[in-house]
C-alpha cells in the first residue's frame, strides 16, 4: 500500500529506477489512463484533472539539452544540473501551479543514483540543501514525509540489458547506454539499494515496485 500524505495539498508521486526498466512505460500508460478518466477510482484522484504529469529534465532545460545533444557528456555536471531543474521545478509546482498532484518521470531518487562522485545519501542531501534553501519551500524532511512518494521499479539486470542493447538500435540510445557506463551503474545501484535503505526510505520514502515481465514487454 502506497500512502499518499500531503502538505497544503500537494503531493508529488516519482517512478524511479534505472535506464529501460520501464518506467516511461508506466508513466505514459498511467498518464493516459488518467487523462481519459475511464477509471473511477483514478477520476476521483483526478480531482477534475488535477495533476501535472512532468518529465525529467524539463523541456528547455540546459540539462535537457545537453543529454539529447551532446556525446560525451561530463555526467557530473549533467546531475548538478538536472538537481537545479529538480529543484526550480519543485518551486513552481507547490508556489506557482493549481494543480495538487505532480507525477514525474525520474526525480530525486535517480539524481542521486546517477551523481557517482557523491558518495553516500547525505553528501547528496546536503548539496541539495544548498539549492532548496533558496526556494520557498517546506523543510525537506516535513515535505519528504507529507509530500513525496518515489516508487523505484526494478526487474532482472539480464532483462533490463536486453532491452537497451537488443532491442534498440545504436542510434535509439543515449550516449550513456553502452556496457561500461551501464555496468558502473549497476554496480553503484546495486550497491546503494543493499547498504542504503534505511538512509534512502528517509530521504526519498522509496517503495520497490517489481512488474511482471513477459516476452511481449522485453
Amino acid at each position: 500500500m502506497i500512502y499518499l500524505n500531503t502538505f497544503k495539498g500537494k503531493r508529488i508521486i516519482c517512478i524511479e529506477g534505472l535506464d529501460c526498466v520501464g518506467k516511461t512505460t508506466i508513466f505514459n500508460s498511467t498518464k493516459n489512463i488518467i487523462q481519459r478518466n475511464n477509471n473511477p477510482i483514478l477520476h476521483a484522484l483526478n480531482y477534475n484533472g488535477n495533476i501535472i504529469f512532468e518529465h525529467f529534465p524539463t523541456d528547455g532545460s540546459e540539462a535537457r539539452r545537453i543529454r539529447k545533444t551532446e556525446k560525451n557528456i561530463d555526467e557530473e555536471k549533467l546531475q548538478s544540473l538536472m538537481l537545479e531543474d529538480l529543484v526550480d521545478r519543485t518551486d513552481k509546482f507547490f508556489n506557482k501551479d493549481k494543480e495538487s498532484v505532480m507525477i514525474c518521470d525520474r526525480y530525486l531518487f535517480s539524481n542521486y543514483v546517477y551523481s557517482f562522485n557523491m558518495k553516500s545519501v547525505s553528501e547528496f542531501l546536503n548539496t541539495l540543501s544548498g539549492y532548496w534553501a533558496q526556494k520557498n519551500l517546506p523543510m525537506y524532511d516535513i515535505f519528504v514525509k507529507n509530500c513525496l512518494t518515489t516508487i523505484v521499479v526494478s526487474i532482472p539486470e539480464d532483462v533490463r540489458l536486453k532491452r537497451m542493447f537488443f532491442n534498440r538500435s545504436e542510434s535509439e540510445r543515449d550516449s550513456n547506454e553502452n556496457e561500461i557506463y551501464q555496468q558502473k551503474l549497476y554496480d553503484r545501484y546495486y550497491n546503494i539499494m543493499s547498504h542504503d535503505r534505511y538512509q534512502l526510505d528517509k530521504a526519498f520514502n522509496v517503495k520497490l515496485y517489481y512488474p511482471q515481465i513477459n516476452d511481449s514487454i522485453l
